[in-house]
């Protein structure tokens, strides 16, 4: 496998792979492997050292730079070293969560994913992501552990609908599913969150888990009801707050190129630590 050295640094793989990024991810035997596209990525952390390695294409570089922001990762680490000490409730975020980056994953995988985690938890979610993997992806064999990549484009214009709901179990769904798959066939230009809002479905939270976890923006985070409910939690800021006012209040806080981290950090502690009251 290949290897890449941290500077004693330990990332949180379990909540970057697992929590609310991405749900194309699983853990087997101490490996985390994750479905991007057509490639399965491996990958394990032991000490300071990063171990990966991509399938079918072994070694590809630019897959596991550019999925990981491996260029940028000292500069957002950085960002996180300079979040601590803008108040109690992100340093103990920090503390407790360790380091934590924001993946750069496929726009079109991403879309589709986040359009079938509307109104649903995150196992639920896993579940309809494999659904439309095992029933229009292609098989691919790791380790001895049977794969399915996720369904491109083409193959899924294709199917109808009605298919589409019943087989993924993705119910009402499916026509936004429809609506994003019409969009993309005709899409020839750079995608940006104005795009998206395009697409049926998509209101401003989906836009901006695609605007963050795709398309690299950095001056927003998705607002679901775990963010709103950090916010109210910690900064007495109301649920019903318009969208785009809690957004500017989020720039205001944390400084514009700080808002994607910090929201990540207080949605996966808040939702670990919620139902206890008893925050560390």
């Amino acid at each position: 496998m290949n290897t890449f050295v941290l500077d004693n640094i330990n990332l949180n793989l379990d909540t970057i792979l697992l929590g609310g990024q991405s749900f194309s991810w699983c853990k087997i035997n101490n490996f985390y492997y994750g479905i991007v596209e057509d490639n399965i990525i491996k990958i394990r952390q032991l000490g300071n050292k990063l171990y990966w390695q991509t399938f079918p294409e072994k070694d590809n570089y630019k897959l596991f730079y550019s999925y990981f922001q491996i260029d940028n990762l000292y500069k957002n680490l950085n960002l996180i070293d300079n979040l601590r000490s803008k108040d109690d409730y992100i340093r103990k975020a920090v503390k407790y969560l360790g380091y934590l980056i924001i993946l750069k994953q496929p726009i079109f995988q991403t879309t589709i994913s986040f359009i079938i985690s509307s109104n649903r938890n995150i196992p639920l979610i896993r579940q309809s992501i494999q659904n439309f993997c095992v029933y229009y992806g292609e098989k691919i064999i790791v380790d001895d552990i049977i794969f399915y990549t996720f369904p491109n484009l083409d193959k899924l214009i294709q199917i109808d609908e009605h298919i589409l709901r019943y087989q993924t179990k993705i119910g009402y769904r499916s026509q936004y599913v429809k609506s994003a798959l019409e969009f993309f066939t005709n899409q020839n230009v750079f995608v940006q969150k104005s795009d998206l809002l395009s697409i049926k479905g998509i209101g401003n939270k989906i836009a901006d888990c695609i605007a963050v976890f795709s398309l690299g923006e950095r001056h927003v985070t998705p607002l679901d009801v775990w963010a709103k409910r950090a916010l109210e939690t910690y900064y007495s800021i109301n649920h019903k707050i318009k969208y785009e006012d809690c957004q500017k209040w989020l720039q205001n806080y944390f400084g514009r190129e700080n808002v994607a981290i910090a929201g990540q950090y207080l949605f996966e502690y808040i939702r670990i630590f919620y139902k206890t009251k008893n925050f560390p």
